[in-house]
């Protein structure tokens, strides 16, 4: 059974994974207006986000260990192909959908708030003597 602030942590999530794809842009293209980082945000948010892009996020919001586990599930992800320059042979960029990537990440943070929440029953049934 999940908290009733879990709507607040949702939300809070995909806030979070909004901020670090602008971050990522503008790290990669400095000389960009905010404008036009706000627009291949949303470009991405479309097409897909590049996969070490996502993998970038991941590590930034987790852990080592809860970061291993959230990849094994993003490389298990359909993933989408983008060629970097149109018929020129170069190596397609591999996408992971926007959607897809918050919906791992969602399900990652319900299993681990259940597991946490799992592990709070636990205990207090330890010292609650009287089962009340």
């Amino acid at each position: 059974n999940l908290s009733e602030s879990f709507v607040t942590v949702q939300h809070a999530l995909c806030k979070s994974v909004n901020h670090l794809l602008h971050q990522c842009l503008q790290e990669q293209f400095p000389q960009l207006a905010q404008v036009e980082i706000d627009a291949m945000a949303r470009q991405w948010m479309q097409t897909g986000v590049p996969l070490l892009e996502s993998e970038n996020i991941v590590r930034h919001m987790y852990n080592e260990k809860d970061s291993e586990r959230v990849l094994e599930q993003v490389h298990e992800l359909p993933l989408g192909f983008h060629s970097a320059q149109e018929g020129d042979g170069s190596d397609s960029l591999q996408l992971v959908r926007h959607r897809d990537l918050v919906k791992v990440l969602l399900s990652f943070q319900m299993q681990r708030t259940e597991e946490v929440l799992g592990e709070f029953v636990g205990f207090f049934r330890e010292v609650d003597a009287d089962d009340d």
